[in-house]
């Protein structure tokens, strides 16, 4: 054991020599060696001489160095920022020519005449009475000017062609703010401005009035046609006080059928409804509820009768921004649209019966005519 531990320090003694004497002549020969004084830039040029004389190119042809160029890259133009599908290319090239004059004009689009071309295309929009992309085109050109009377007054009478009444409302009450703050058109010698109030009341009562489970309030239509009426003298105020007054009157009546309905009391309920559309008859929701009243009741006959009446009353020639229409829903709305498609499914269930009735009452004279024979 003494043994092995002696010839193993004797072997790491003569590692650590050798390790010493070649550091040793390394250091010798660093030393000897004389010290570079090339600028880098002569060195540079040593090195770029031995790469030519270098021996690796001799026999080769090396290609050119490319020379550098610049792509540039655009899309295809497209004027909606909706990514291009193939489901959606007849609706947008039906939209592009129904209003060509929009995308052929050669209109500058820097930020300064940016609201000039919102304005148009929303002028356009709404003389061919496509509300929802006129409001697509007002609410951007009210950033730039969020008191700007010209699309408030456009845009909320775009909401109620649509139906929604608190985003017309909304806007209304953002004009009539506007209108107080303008110094120039509170001035009491500016008739304009209460006429403009005015307006803007009557649009507000008219938001009331047109029939929304939510937002239809009589009372309140009537509190803006009184601060109409207190503004505007040239406007037939009286008329459309009166007109709210009797849809108010209908309105009652068409509630205590309904409670008539629930209380299981259902012929009293059309008497009720019968009254409602006695004092408005284009109080159509009465006339809708007769129609599930006497579907109900199993009179068929009268069911299709109602229902009739209250599609007539959808496509009658009523001038809608009239007093006249005003509990009608707007041409636009989507709830007009609710309305007579369930008005019609149950004229065509009324029918139905009806029909199955007729053939029952047929098959029961054959029978009888063929006892008769038989007995004779």
């Amino acid at each position: 054991m003494t043994l092995e531990k002696f010839e193993r320090k004797r072997l790491d003694d003569m590692k650590a020599l050798h390790k010493q004497k070649a550091e040793d002549e390394v250091y010798e020969t660093l030393s000897k060696l004389p010290i570079s004084t090339l600028t880098k830039k002569e060195f540079s040029s040593l090195i770029l001489e031995s790469k030519e004389n270098s021996s690796f190119s001799d026999g080769f042809d090396l290609p050119p160095v490319r020379t550098r160029s610049i792509v540039s890259m655009t899309n295809t133009p497209r004027w909606f920022q909706t990514p291009s599908r193939e489901s959606t290319v007849e609706k947008e090239e039906k939209f592009l020519a129904k209003y060509p004059s929009l995308f052929t004009k050669n209109l500058s689009s820097s930020e300064e005449n940016l609201p000039l071309q919102l304005q148009e295309k929303a002028g356009i929009f709404h003389k061919n009475k496509d509300y929802l992309s006129a409001i697509n085109a007002y609410t951007p050109l009210l950033q730039y000017n969020d008191s700007k009377l010209h699309a408030l007054v456009h845009r909320s009478e775009c909401y109620l062609c649509i139906g929604d009444i608190s985003a017309c409302i909304n806007d209304c009450e953002r004009l009539l703010q506007v209108v107080h703050d303008d110094r120039e058109l509170m001035s009491a010698q500016n008739e304009n401005a209460n006429q403009l109030r005015g307006s803007i009341y009557v649009r507000i009562a008219r938001a009331f009035c047109q029939y929304n489970t939510t937002t239809t309030n009589f009372d309140k239509a009537l509190d803006y046609l009184k601060l109409a009426q207190d503004n505007s003298h040239g406007m037939k105020m009286d008329q459309y006080i009166y007109r709210v007054k009797n849809l108010q009157l209908a309105h009652h009546a068409k509630k205590d059928g309904d409670t008539m309905v629930e209380m299981g009391c259902n012929e009293s309920a059309i008497v009720k409804y019968q009254e409602a559309l006695s004092i408005d008859g284009t109080f159509f929701t009465a006339a809708a509820n007769m129609t599930a009243v006497t579907l109900t009741l199993g009179k068929y006959g009268e069911c299709v009768d109602y229902c009739t009446q209250v599609l007539e009353l959808f496509t009658k020639d009523i001038k809608w921004s009239e007093s006249d229409g005003w509990y009608i829903p707007s041409p636009a709305s989507k709830i007009r649209g609710t309305v007579i498609a369930t008005i019609e499914s149950r004229r065509n269930v009324a029918l139905k019966e009806l029909a199955l009735t007729e053939v029952g009452h047929l098959e029961s004279n054959n029978s009888t005519r063929s006892l008769v024979s038989i007995m004779g």
